[in-house]
This record gives structure tokens, C-alpha cells and sequence, in this order.
């Protein structure tokens, strides 16, 4: 079993390894607020304003520009990617976002966002307006409608058109049967008061248990979980679904990896074939500012992720939105690892499994050793209990009532029985375990008939004690044999325990690295590869100008091998599960990577939004304290100077302009150039060849 690394600190802020600029420009802000703030409440009540110049407006203005645009990241992959398990890591919960909960997001788009309130978690239900839900409902009985011998038949195949119509009328409208949704009209289901009641309302609520919020959402967006208590019988599973209903639930929670304005947004399955949740990563893949493309380590490299996961339409996208650099690709579940699987397809040739192999012989080698032993001490164990009851024969014919021998001559030392001795050897094996008592027996105390008999009994004892003597040394000998074996063996098991650990992350670690390099060549190589596609639209001249660094679109593609599993029970949690093997520090789950990153992503956001609150608020400073100085009479303009002055701005002006018109019309015909090169060349042959003839 691993050992964890206590000297790698489990609560830490991921914004400790942010780039500092950021954190000084927003110490600005933060100072310009509070002035500004002050600033406002000094014209509170007044109606101070310098000719055209209201300064309260503009004060206003300057403060609605100083909060940062919210950076939304699109999470998008297949289901059994383990989104739900990387979220709740990159959150810090356990179990917030439940697997059955992201998979019902699949249709709802859900939002996690930082919590700014006082609970620890709040969530945001905003159902769809009226007139979209009839539009919606006009659509699927079209749908319907196109299929209807099929629906009639129940004749539908899983992912058509008519077949996620009828589930989603279904979902909303539980107790009416085919036939009757076949039969009623968009009017009628738009009556249903427990449907109209929903539309166009918010529903929020917070809470601190974080059990008690995750089956609060379940209850909105599951779909296959229902609100209020469950119903036993006919009614059972009829309850009014809502998952169909919801624009978005956002869910706000103090992470620390969202504080600076990351957005988790869990998208449908790139593969997926559900309309309805191919239109809801559409609309969110317009406003998103980075995508994470999720997929099992397992996976990624035999189903060539990179390339072929995202997909030609997707791909297209990118290349339209010019979004390549803001592609993340994260592969999950790197604790699902086989050592042999792995060292074979890798090749492998660690020295550590090889130095296991040593041990593991050298301990089958101890432990063939140790049988034999442990057989051998029984033995002898065997043969010192025969061995006692020969002496304890023995000693009953001595000491009968009919031997002569005087009793009260003899000194016998009591002699331990079979089961004492085995408590004896535990205790201490060096012990010699006396076997005979010790007699004194004199001539005059026997009679000489009796001489002969005692004398044989006397031999026969004295053998008796000098066989004992030598299999008790054998049983010291043995024990102290398999004591040290024993030692041997338990050491080797701990080596070996602690080498499978090392081969185990080396594994880790290798087919980590290969992933990583297998995704972005393949990520470089499907660019590559859509980009001769378009060269073969493009004249000649174009194509150079198309040419992108390849080798550095490689290099920058952010890879991460990510196990939320293992970052989940270094920070304490899951204590249900045993302990993830060869994870002993949080930076190997690379979760607290993932984190950084997501902070990473709102620098640039952030600082344009530091940047652009300091600058107006400078200019409006500088008006300000322009207005505020005392108007003497150094400052008075001769009549000269302000014709002079105003030659001087009309010159200006002029210039101003022709260099706009210029500029202006540099930009127009660059447009017109890449309209023409990117639009009409690509797409024209199409056009021109699908149009009718006009003679």
C-alpha cells in the first residue's frame, strides 16, 4: 500500500501560481473601486457639472466596467468520459454534481459557477419563456408527424427525431398515452396549468449540506428522478419531468478554482445523436471561451481523440472562430491502469520490474523454504510427544506402589507436557525443556533380585533423555530457522509492496506521457490535414499565406492526465473506497494542474478588464481634477492663442480623418480578400454548380 506524502500540503490555494501582474492590477482595482465609490457619494445630492460634463453618469460608467467577463469552459465528451467525477475534483466536493445528475445536463445546460453569497451553495432553475416551449412543442409534432406510422407502430429507432420528440412530450406530460399525444394539438398541451405555471419563472434556493443541495438539483434535471414523494403502484414512474423545461440551472458554490471568474459548462457527448442535446452545445459552444475535450486515458489514443473525437463540424467551427489555441484536451482515469497491459503495448523494460521479478523469486524461494521447515518442526514436535509418553510409561514404573525404590529419595523435576512445550518454544526457543526427573537412588535402597530390572529401566530412562535432549535442540534449531525466514519474508514484502507501488507509477507516469504526446501530434496533424483541404480552394499565391507552425500548435496544446479519483481520497474523502495505488501527492492526479489552468484561462480576460477600469478611470481623474483647479488668470487665452489653437485642432481633425477613410478602406478590402479566399472560393463551385440555369 502507498504511503501518502505528508510533506505535501492537502489545502492549498491554486491561485498561489498565477502570474503576479494580475494580482497587482486587480490590488488597483480594488483601490480605484473604493476612491471611485468615495467620489460618488461627494457629488451625492449635488448638481455639479461643468457645461456639457455630468460627472455623476460618468462615474457610473466607470464602475459598471470594472467587473471581469465571466470565461466560460466548455467541458465536452462522451458519456463514461468521467466528467461528473473531474468536476466534483476540480470543485473541491465529493459528490456535488452526482453521476446521474450530469448525465439528465446532457440535456439541460448546467452551469458551475463561484458562490459570492453567504451559503455554501446555490443554485439557479431558469425555465424557458412561454413561446418558446409552443415553438419547441410545434417542432416535435412535426417530428411526429413525419413519422407517424412508425410512432403508431411503436416502430422508432432510438435516437430519431420522432423518437426524442416523444420522449420529451412524454417527460413533461406523463399520464398521456401515445394515442392521446398523436390526438391532441400544441393548444391543448399548452393549457396544462402545472406546464404554464413553470414557464418563464426562477427558481432559487441555497443550502450548507451539500447532500441535501445535490438531490435539491437531482430533483430538477434528473432525468429519470421526479419531485415530491414517490408513488407505489399504477402511478409509479408518472410523474412530471423537468429536464425538458429548463433553459439552464446554474449551480454556485465557493471553489476556489472558479473565484476569478471560470465557468464549468457540462456539454452533450461529441458523438451524440440526440437532437435536442446537440442543439444545447451548439448555443454553447458560440460563447464559450475555451473547450475541454474529456476522454478516458484507456481511450484516447486508440480512438485517435484528437483527431477524430472532435468531430468534422466541430472542427470546422474552430477553424471558422480562429479558436484552435483554446482547445484543452484532459484524459481521465489514469488510475485505471494494468501493469502488463501497459508494459507490453508501451515496451517497456523498467528496471524496478525487473528487480520485482528478483523478489518475487527470492520469496517463493523462502517460502518453499519456510513449508519445509514448518513440516520439519512438525515432525519433530511428533516425536517429542511420542518421546514424553514413553517417558511418562516410563516414570509410572518407577514409581509405583510395588517398586522398592524409596519415594522420598527421588527429586523429580516436572516434566511440561506436549502443549505447555509449544508455549515454551514461543516464548523463548533457546530454552532446553527438561524431560526426565532426576534420580538418586542408592544401592541399600533395593533389593539385589530387583538390581537388574531397575538398572534397565535406569539405561532405558537415561536414553530416553539423551534422545529428547538432541530432538529438542533440532526443535530450537528449526524455530529459530523459521523466525529468521519469517523476518526475510516480511521485509521482502514490504520491499515488493513498495517496488509494485514504484513499477506502478512509472506505469502511470509512461503511458501518461505517451498519451500526451500521441494527442497533440495527432491534434497538429488533423489541423494540418484540414488545412490542405482548403489549400486545394486557394490560388497559389494564398497557400503560403495559410501556412501554419505546426510543430508549435504541438508543443502548446495543453494535455492533462487527470485521476479525480485519487485526488478525492489524498484530500480525505470517499472513505467507503480503499486507497488509489501509486498515488501518494496531490500534483499526481493532476488535478490541482487542472485547477490552475482553470484560473490560467481568466488571466488574460482579467487583465484586459484591469486594464480597461484603470485606464477610464485615469482619464476620468485627470477631467475631473482639470475641472476641480481654479480658473486664474494665468489660464485665460488670448484671443491669438485661441485662434491659433483652434488652426492647430482643425489641422489635426483633417489629418484624423484621411488616416481613418485610409484605414477604413485597408480594412475593407482585407475583409473583401479573406471573404473572397475563405467563403467564395471554398464554396463557390457548389453554389454555382447547384444553381439553376438562367438563359
Amino acid at each position: 500500500m502507498d504511503m501518502v506524502d505528508t510533506s505535501v500540503p492537502m489545502e492549498y490555494d491554486p491561485r498561489n501560481y498565477e502570474d503576479p501582474k494580475i494580482s497587482t492590477l486587480e490590488t488597483a482595482v480594488k483601490e480605484g473601486l473604493l476612491a471611485l465609490n468615495k467620489l460618488q457619494q461627494a457629488f451625492e445630492g449635488s448638481d455639479v457639472r461643468n457645461a456639457d460634463v455630468d460627472w455623476k453618469p460618468q462615474i457610473e460608467r466607470t464602475l459598471s466596467i470594472s467587473q471581469t467577463e465571466k470565461v466560460i469552459i466548455g467541458l465536452n465528451g462522451n458519456t463514461g468520459a468521467g466528467k461528473s467525477s473531474l468536476i466534483n475534483a476540480i470543485v473541491d466536493e465529493e459528490n456535488i454534481v452526482a453521476t446521474n445528475c450530469m448525465r439528465a445536463s446532457t440535456a439541460v445546460a448546467t452551469e458551475l459557477l463561484y458562490n459570492d453569497g453567504e451559503s455554501r451553495y446555490k443554485a439557479q432553475i431558469e425555465f424557458i419563456e412561454l413561446s418558446d416551449w409552443e415553438q419547441e412543442l410545434r417542432i416535435l409534432f412535426e417530428d411526429l408527424l413525419d413519422s407517424h406510422e412508425d410512432v403508431i407502430r411503436g416502430d422508432l429507432q432510438k435516437n430519431s427525431d420522432a423518437a426524442v420528440a416523444l420522449d420529451k412530450i412524454k417527460a413533461v406530460y406523463p399520464l398521456l398515452e401515445v394515442k392521446d399525444i398523436l390526438n391532441t394539438s400544441v393548444e391543448a398541451l399548452m393549457e396544462h396549468s402545472n406546464v404554464s405555471d413553470l414557464l418563464g419563472s426562477v427558481h432559487v434556493f441555497e443550502q450548507n449540506d451539500p447532500k441535501v443541495f445535490s438531490r435539491m438539483v437531482k430533483s430538477y434535471i434528473d432525468s429519470r428522478g421526479r419531485r415530491g414523494r414517490s408513488k407505489k403502484g399504477p402511478e409509479k414512474g408518472r410523474d412530471m419531468k423537468y429536464w425538458p423545461l429548463i433553459r439552464v440551472v446554474r449551480i454556485f458554490l465557493k471553489a476556489p478554482a472558479l473565484i476569478t471568474g471560470a465557468v464549468l459548462v457540462d456539454l452533450p457527448g461529441l458523438h451524440d445523436t440526440n437532437a435536442a442535446r446537440v442543439e444545447v452545445a451548439k448555443e454553447y459552444s458560440k460563447r464559450c471561451s475555451a473547450h475541454w475535450i474529456i476522454t478516458p486515458i484507456n481511450r484516447a489514443v486508440d480512438d485517435k481523440v484528437a483527431r477524430d473525437l472532435l468531430g468534422q463540424s466541430f472542427k470546422m467551427q474552430m477553424q471558422m472562430d480562429c479558436s484552435f489555441n483554446n482547445i484543452t484536451f484532459v484524459c481521465t482515469k489514469t488510475d485505471h491502469i494494468t501493469v502488463s497491459e501497459v508494459q507490453d503495448s508501451l515496451k517497456l523494460r523498467l528496471p524496478s520490474m525487473q528487480e520485482r521479478d528478483q523478489r518475487d523469486r527470492k520469496r517463493a524461494q523462502l517460502g518453499a523454504e519456510l513449508k519445509l521447515l514448518q513440516e520439519g518442526k512438525g515432525r519433530v514436535m511428533e516425536e517429542l510427544s511420542l518421546l514424553d509418553d514413553e517417558i511418562e510409561e516410563l516414570e509410572s514404573c518407577l514409581f509405583n506402589e510395588e517398586s522398592s525404590l524409596n519415594l522420598s529419595q527421588l527429586t523429580p523435576i516436572k516434566r511440561k507436557r506436549h502443549s505447555d512445550l509449544e508455549m515454551d518454544v514461543t516464548a523463548n526457543p533457546n530454552a532446553e525443556v527438561p524431560s526426565t526427573p532426576i534420580l538418586h537412588v542408592s544401592a541399600t535402597d533395593t533389593q539385589p533380585s530387583e538390581n537388574s530390572e531397575i538398572d534397565e529401566l535406569l539405561r532405558k530412562f537415561r536414553s530416553l533423555k539423551s534422545e529428547r535432549k538432541v530432538l529438542d535442540t533440532q526443535r530450537r534449531e528449526i524455530y529459530q530457522q523459521i523466525q529468521i525466514n519469517k523476518a526475510e519474508l516480511k521485509r521482502l514484502q514490504a520491499e515488493s509492496d513498495n517496488m509494485r507501488a514504484d513499477t506502478l507509477r512509472e506505469c502511470i507516469e509512461a503511458r501518461n506521457e505517451y498519451s500526451k504526446h500521441e494527442i497533440k501530434r495527432d491534434y497538429a496533424n488533423g489541423i494540418r490535414d484540414l488545412d490542405e483541404e482548403d489549400q486545394d480552394t486557394l490560388a497559389p499565391s494564398d497557400r503560403s499565406k495559410l501556412a501554419r507552425n505546426y510543430k508549435k500548435i504541438e508543443d502548446e496544446l495543453p494535455v492533462f492526465t487527470a485521476s479525480a479519483r485519487a485526488y478525492q481520497k489524498l484530500r480525505g474523502r470517499l472513505r467507503k473506497e480503499s486507497a488509489v495505488a501509486g498515488f501518494t501527492q496531490l500534483e499526481q492526479t493532476e488535478i490541482p494542474q487542472l485547477q490552475r489552468h482553470c484560473i490560467s484561462l481568466t488571466e488574460r480576460a482579467r487583465e484586459a478588464s484591469a486594464m480597461r477600469f484603470l485606464t477610464q478611470l485615469k482619464q476620468l481623474f485627470q477631467s475631473i481634477s482639470l475641472w476641480s483647479l481654479e480658473t486664474g488668470q494665468a489660464h485665460i487665452m488670448s484671443a491669438e492663442e485661441i485662434q491659433e489653437l483652434e488652426a492647430e485642432f482643425n489641422s489635426t481633425m483633417v489629418e484624423l480623418k484621411e488616416t481613418m477613410v485610409a484605414e477604413v478602406q485597408k480594412h475593407i478590402d482585407s475583409l473583401r480578400h479573406e471573404f473572397e479566399k475563405t467563403i467564395i472560393r471554398r464554396f463557390g463551385t457548389f453554389f454555382f454548380s447547384s444553381a439553376p440555369d438562367r438563359h
